[in-house]
């Protein structure tokens, strides 16, 4: 079973590179997932991995240092390994006369560029960033029509995220100092291979973390499935379970700490490391399943997390993009994150987003085990074929529709 952002299978990729890439990656998103908010869920198929990994490329100085630093001289590798996990993610492409094949589930991830007008970029900076990631550039007008660029830019996340991502971009983050913005955007969309009853769902008791508004206890609609065929473990404080989904190419792995208050003590072991070494831990057998149905959507900056992971010189007026533009003068203002999850009887709807703002420089029983949900938890979607994660999320409170 693959691990987390398992690159291994492209030959041309060192394997050091990989893991260093992986880690990196996945401390960003436990830390944006668990840290910086009460109840949050982000698109691990964003900004470090297309858009901003696409920027990274262009960077000089210390940013690029950093990235050597962390990947080791053969990073440029990265950029075709990447290419190949996007076409695997997307599905084979339309067959001309028959159209786009059939797949069980929906999955789109899609990259694109908006450009100030008559900005001269380097067109093998377009290139690349058109051939690698897929991200064709839009010419748009902030200089004096940054509000309807903004629209713009919006209105394509939407219709990439079948309209589950509204406003990535708010009012006021585009100005006529912005020259570049790059957007990801992935929406996934699929059924449980064994759908839960809609019939079986009714109230129970879900623990909350301690504090908040002082009640230790809520009800919320919980979904259930008898003893089922799952992928399930159950070690180092935690338990497991693996549901696919139809096709069984995606899966959602939940992962559950035995304590009602044990979730801040999970997300300290929750590194890509021990995501692999769990998944190798699952072994497929019968359980009863109790899981909250919820719908959470949660929005936020990478800017400054970006910032203490050693890429503060990219967000300053001494960052060198020359690399995009003969002379330099750019300046990243921002990253912007915003994902949504929807969880119920049938399957999964996820999306998510994120924008690139650049500026000009200012152990067994007998019985079936009982996994009961009814404590926070951590949540991943992930691509089975290759290991990638496209969701990762925690939740402490099934109420909320959003963090």
């Amino acid at each position: 079973m693959p691990p987390p952002f398992d690159l291994s299978q492209f030959p041309d990729l060192p394997p050091e590179v990989a893991k260093a890439f992986a880690a990196m990656q996945f401390e960003l998103s436990v830390e944006r997932a668990a840290r910086q908010h009460e109840q949050a869920v982000v698109a691990e198929k964003d900004a470090f991995i297309t858009a901003l990994q696409a920027l990274i490329e262009k960077l000089e100085g210390q940013v690029l240092d950093y990235r050597r630093t962390k990947f080791g001289p053969k990073s440029e590798k990265l950029d075709p390994a990447f290419a190949d996990l996007t076409r695997q993610l997307n599905g084979p492409a339309p067959d001309p006369k028959a159209g786009p094949a059939k797949r069980p589930f929906e999955l789109v991830v899609a990259n694109a560029l908006w450009g100030q007008k008559g900005f001269p970029f380097r067109p093998e900076f377009i290139e690349r960033t058109g051939k690698f990631y897929g991200a064709a550039l839009t010419e748009v007008d902030y200089k004096t029509a940054a509000e309807q660029a903004r629209q713009t830019i919006n209105a394509w996340v939407e219709k990439q995220t079948n309209d589950k991502i509204k406003d990535l971009i708010p009012g006021g983050a585009l100005n006529q100092d912005t020259r570049l913005v790059l957007t990801n955007a992935v929406y996934f969309k699929g059924k449980w291979s064994d759908p839960f009853e809609a019939a079986a769902t009714r109230d129970r008791p879900f623990h909350l973390l301690p504090g908040g508004d002082g009640a230790k206890t809520v009800q919320a609609p919980m979904m259930h499935k008898g003893a089922t065929a799952f992928g399930y473990f159950k070690a180092d404080g935690i338990a497991a379970l693996e549901l696919p989904y139809a096709g069984d190419e995606l899966s959602m792995l939940v992962l559950l700490p035995d304590k009602n208050d044990g979730l801040a003590e999970l997300e300290k072991k929750l590194t890509a490391q021990n995501l692999a070494r769990w998944m190798g831990l699952l072994r497929r057998r019968q359980v009863e399943v109790v899981l909250p149905r919820f719908k959470m959507t949660c929005q936020f900056s990478l800017k400054q997390k970006l910032q203490e992971m050693g890429m503060a010189e990219a967000f300053s007026d001494s960052a060198d993009f020359s690399g995009m533009v003969e002379g330099g003068g750019l300046k990243l203002t921002d990253v912007l994150h915003k994902a949504f999850v929807d969880v119920n009887e049938e399957g999964t709807e996820a999306a998510g987003a994120t924008a690139v703002v650049v500026g000009v420089t200012s152990v067994m029983i007998d019985l079936p085990p009982v996994f009961q949900a009814d404590r926070p938890f951590v949540f991943l979607i992930r691509h089975k074929p290759t290991g990638a994660v496209l969701f990762l999320g925690r939740l402490t409170d099934p109420r909320q529709a959003g963090a």
